[in-house]
């Protein structure tokens, strides 16, 4: 691919050769590309022809030229699995193409090519990053983004939906759209940027261009991120790698211009340029091609104009100043404040605010004078205060008689006033803390030495500890605690979930709604720490704080239906497990509908306990409705990849390694189109495929992925968290009894124990398996004095519950059995190996490879084996 700046060079030396000859002659000189050299000559034909005249400014028509030329050289290039069809648009971060991907099924796609002009070479790592974020923006108003890449030859980008739709501005003017209509276009806009915010996201380029209205009316915003996974060296997101500005200036907050930190609200100040040009036809600013010195002199003396005076005569007849004046004006007077302190302090106020002028209640960016309380109430109520006026003569004559019934009334009334003043701190309060939060998710300012980016668990960090310093001060809002701790639960990060939730139990202590989702998640988090007791404990807790609540708390408990039906599961009750998600699935799909995303987790846990109890035609039927339920809808791609990862660990266990071969591949791929190379969904997908290829024979290839899934989750996560221990459980595994590497078994399974002792109590079971096989590696290395420590403690804990240890008792029977071989005492071993050996016949599948070890050693003792 050729490069703009290159051409633009020898462009420039070139058509300072008058002489024709002389010219080709150098040219030929200049470079030996045969593809430059005819754009070159197509370059010098087209200044030739240009009007004498206009030579003085005959070079900026030149490299636009160049760049034109540029952006189509690329239809039909392929990027990935996309083949370029069609430019759509181009702008200053790149330019925007209809793709197709070259498979065996269509897919229409938007590939934004970003700098496009000249191939640039961000942080790898910290470009896939950031596009995992953004990867997960879940949202009806957000375009999606499919995947980020760079290409081989060092150009980024982005493969997204597409949207077919007009920008906004342009949606507007051709259908004539109303002012309410216009606003409510806006707070659409508003609820898919808080959405994104919440998920740790800022955009820094809002503008109609990125905000496209589809066909039934509704808006999407596009270029979520953009300006971010361009500044890649985090010290200005308004530039890009050429030091020019990639911003629409007339869009930009004072503090991107200024090249400061940017936060939520960076966003809203653009929204509110938006919705200015929207209402009046004009942007408040002219900024474009002002030099920097004037251009930041001017942020400090120009306020924002008033919309009611900028209005355009001949932009909208059905709009007018009048329209403007007071409510509108004043919002975007908020919106659009220079300091940050005297704005919006979230998307979500920006959009309450709004709200309120459609519903023609007091918007707070006027304050609260009472004259203007009292003038926006006559407004909403007038009908109904011209009747009262006409019995107020009526009123006066029964007021003695009435005189103890109204005191009462007014006693009422004082009540219904505090009420609301109680809800309106309340709201002050939960956009206080939502505000907080937000501004744990901003990026880090490099000034300060923090570095550009931080890693999830940071991010979670950051918030939590901001809203524990607020909660020794307010009432707080518990629900963004419940938040944060599901997040932490996510990742696995479960002491962090814990420390969060005491914190919320503490916020909520007089809100028995809020207490009971409390004991939920501490439920929850009980029974994945395997405290069963702990757990029944918290949810019968929650379901006698949710006595007597009404029907408004419906959902919440369906929500303890589904975690007593995971408890009973959990313990050993798996048809009583079973019933109850059956209940709770139909009563979901009755209340919710089958596509929302409760409904559709209940069908798979529905479908796990099914495989959990050997059901396995009635788990692949609840799976394949549920796929089918799904579809293969863009939008829906995440829960498509869960369901094929269960899918491909159902027929694991089905022993149908063909099938599951094909749709654990099938997950890996949907997992890396989704997060990208370098998330836990894909390590945890890498794992199931590493185990399958095990299953196959395939050992390398195991190996390999064992390995990756290992790494991922350690970037993902940092070290020692659980996941880490799970892989490298399974690597160790494949190294012990199929590789014939015992130093590597050793290795990877002591690092599992080490990482799995932080997190399961010392008499954990889980925790003592793993202890087992470590100790077999031991055994093997021939250190037999440490391998009997271990599964002498392990026996220990085992014995105190034989019944569901069976299988890890006869492990470490076996295991003994080779001790005491080793040990020249072969009747103790054969005694072990003879308890060890029907169990262990039983449980394993006649092609593992552990059992092919444990048949040896029987063997030794008992000809022939069974």
């Amino acid at each position: 691919m050729l490069s703009a700046p290159l051409l633009r060079e020898l462009f420039d030396q070139l058509s300072a050769i008058a002489d024709p000859s002389a010219r080709e002659a150098a040219l030929c000189a200049a470079t030996e590309n045969i593809e430059l050299r005819a754009s070159l000559r197509r370059l010098l034909q087209a200044e030739a022809s240009l009007d004498p005249l206009d030579s003085v400014d005959s070079a900026e028509p030149i490299y636009a030229f160049v760049e034109a030329q540029q952006r189509r050289a690329w239809i039909g290039r392929r990027l990935g699995e996309f083949e370029l069809v069609e430019l759509l648009g181009s702008g200053g971060m790149g330019a925007v193409y209809r793709a197709r991907r070259c498979a065996e099924f269509e897919q229409q796609v938007a590939i934004k090519l970003l700098n496009q002009l000249r191939p640039v070479a961000p942080s790898l790592q910290r470009f896939q990053a950031e596009r995992q974020a953004l990867a997960l923006l879940d949202h009806p108003g957000i375009a999606r983004l499919f995947d980020a890449a760079i290409s081989a030859d060092g150009y980024p980008y982005l493969v997204m939906e597409l949207i077919q739709g007009a920008p906004l501005d342009h949606y507007c003017r051709r259908q004539r759209v109303s002012l309410r209509d216009r606003v409510k276009l806006m707070v659409e806009v508003c609820a898919a940027v808080q959405a994104a915010h919440a998920r740790l996201v800022l955009h820094r380029d809002l503008k109609p261009a990125n905000i496209l209205v589809s066909h039934d009316g509704h808006p999407k915003v596009v270029d979520f991120g953009i300006a971010k996974l361009l500044d890649q060296d985090g010290v200005d997101a308004t530039r890009t790698v050429e030091g020019q500005r990639a911003l629409s200036l007339d869009y930009a907050s004072p503090e991107q211009i200024r090249g400061e930190v940017c936060g939520v609200q960076t966003d809203v100040y653009s929204l509110g340029v938006v919705l200015f040009e929207l209402l009046t036809g004009r942007r408040p600013f002219f900024r474009s091609g002002m030099p920097l010195p004037a251009l930041l002199a001017a942020l400090e003396r120009e306020p924002p104009p008033l919309a009611s005076g900028s209005i355009e005569a001949s932009f909208a007849p059905d709009l007018s100043r009048s329209q403007l004046r007071g409510d509108l004006d004043a919002i975007l007077q908020c919106a659009l404040a220079s300091e940050q302190r005297h704005r919006y302090r979230s998307v979500a106020e920006f959009a309450a605010d709004l709200q309120r002028y459609l519903d023609g209640r007091a918007v707070h960016a006027r304050g609260a004078v009472r004259g203007y309380r009292a003038w926006r109430f006559v407004r909403r109520n007038g009908w109904a205060l011209s009747m009262a006026s006409l019995i107020v003569f009526g009123s006066l004559l029964l007021a003695l008689f009435y005189r103890s019934s109204s005191l009462s009334l007014e006693a009422e009334r004082n009540k219904a006033q505090l009420a609301q003043i109680h809800a309106e701190l309340e709201r002050s309060r939960a956009e206080q803390l939502n505000e907080l939060i937000l501004d744990s998710f901003r990026v880090a300012d490099p000034r300060q030495g923090e570095g550009a980016e931080l890693s999830a668990r940071k991010v979670l960090d950051r918030a939590a500890e901001r809203l524990g310093v607020l909660s020794e001060s307010t009432v707080g809002n518990a629900e963004l605690l419940l938040t944060l701790s599901a997040a932490y639960v996510g990742l696995g990060l479960y002491d962090q979930a814990e420390t969060v939730l005491s914190r919320a139990a503490q916020l909520s202590a007089s809100r028995p709604s809020e207490q009971a989702k409390v004991e939920l998640q501490r439920a929850d988090l009980a029974r994945r720490r395997t405290q069963f007791a702990e757990a029944g404990e918290h949810l019968a807790q929650a379901r006698g704080l949710m006595l007597g609540q009404g029907e408004q708390l419906a959902g919440l408990r369906l929500d303890a239906d589904e975690q007593e039906a995971l408890l009973a599961l959990a313990t050993d009750r798996g048809a009583e497990g079973v019933q109850l998600l059956q209940r709770n699935r139909a009563q979901r799909i009755a209340l919710q509908g089958v596509a929302h995303r409760d409904s559709r987790r209940v069908g798979r846990q529905l479908a796990f306990a099914h495989r959990s109890l050997g059901e396995f035609e009635q788990a692949e039927a609840a799976l394949l409705q549920l796929l089918g339920e799904v579809g293969g809808e863009t939008a829906q791609a995440a829960e498509r990849q869960r369901l094929l990862a269960e899918l491909a660990a159902l027929r694991l266990r089905q022993r149908r390694t063909d099938d599951a071969m094909q749709a654990a591949q099938q997950s890996l791929q949907a997992a890396r189109d989704l997060y990208g190379s370098r998330h836990v969904a894909t390590a945890n997908a890498l794992d199931l495929l590493a185990t399958l290829e095990k299953r196959a024979g395939q050992l390398p290839q195991a190996e390999a992925h064992y390995r990756e899934a290992i790494a991922v989750k350690r970037a993902a996560l940092g070290p020692g968290q659980l996941a880490e221990a799970i892989s490298a459980y399974n690597l160790g595994l494949l190294l012990l009894y199929s590789r014939n590497d015992a130093a590597g078994a050793e290795q990877a399974l002591a690092s599992a124990v080490g990482i799995a002792a932080q997190h399961w109590h010392a008499s954990h079971s889980n925790l003592h398996l793993l202890r087992t096989k470590w100790a077999a590696s031991l055994v093997a290395l021939g250190r037999i004095d440490e391998a009997e420590a271990l599964l002498q403690q392990a026996k220990q804990v085992f014995a105190a519950a034989p019944e569901q240890n069976e299988v890890n008792l006869a492990w470490v029977r076996a295991e003994l059995a080779e001790i005491r071989q080793q040990q020249a005492e072969p009747e103790a071993s054969r005694q072990l190996i003879e308890q060890a050996w029907p169990v262990l016949s039983a449980h394993l599948a006649a092609d593992d490879p552990e059992l092919s070890l444990i048949r040896s050693r029987y063997q030794r003792h008992a000809e022939p084996a069974p």
